[in-house]
């Protein structure tokens, strides 16, 4: 009976330390995917600061289909998480295409290729590889820089340049809406302060001022 007493100890003993180390082992696990978490959202960040809010604005300009989203995307301080899921849908059910003739060409090389060693810094970011919406987006946009670059000038293009600028464009430019809608809300649940600079200017708000008024 002692042995059997001292057995189920040893036994009990074992299975609670097996536990312990368990649950440690999760709390660490945890712990790092909020911080890897915490880390990837703070590129995307300074990818829109840097980049992506821009590159929006001059875009939705170009798009002809821009007043039948842009009503679904001014977002306020006062927006729901229902507010957002309902924006979600509507990004999903939309086609985000630009006309060549609205867009400023020139403008949009210039601004890029301004950009190129952040770009390329962050497609060397490893914790970017955990989110491959975003890597995709950020090789369209990579891309796009180098197509642009490529020419002289662009007066004149053939039809079939003007058809393949236009496609590039359009793939970095409907890749990007759904991130930026995604980080909005992820600023609105985490840093009210960085969501209400984001709101503010809103690449889909063609009055968007950082400027505060009563």
């Amino acid at each position: 009976g002692k042995m059997l007493a001292v057995l189920l100890i040893l036994m009990g003993t074992g299975t609670f330390l097996g536990v312990i180390a368990n649950a440690t082992e999760i709390m660490l696990s945890r712990h790092e995917s909020q911080a890897r978490h915490r880390k990837l959202h703070l590129i995307i960040g300074v990818y829109f600061s840097e980049v992506g809010t821009r590159f929006l604005s001059l875009c939705a300009q170009a798009d002809p289909q821009r007043d039948q989203f842009c009503s679904g995307l001014a977002i306020t301080t006062n927006w729901s998480n229902q507010h957002f899921a309902q924006a979600m849908k509507k990004v999903h059910d939309c086609t985000f295409q630009v006309e060549l003739e609205h867009i400023d060409l020139p403008e949009l090389q210039g601004f890029l290729a301004a950009q190129r060693r952040a770009l390329v810094d962050m497609l060397e970011n490893p914790i970017l590889l955990e989110h491959e919406n975003f890597t995709e987006h950020l090789q369209a946009v990579f891309h796009l820089n180098e197509e642009l670059g490529f020419r002289p000038g662009f007066d004149n293009l053939p039809a079939p340049d003007r058809k393949h600028l236009t496609g590039d464009i359009n793939r970095a430019y409907g890749s990007l809406v759904g991130q930026w809608l995604s980080y909005m809300l992820y600023l609105k649940q985490h840093y009210p302060y960085l969501y209400s600079l984001s709101v503010r200017t809103n690449p889909f708000n063609p009055e968007a001022s950082a400027t505060l008024y009563e």
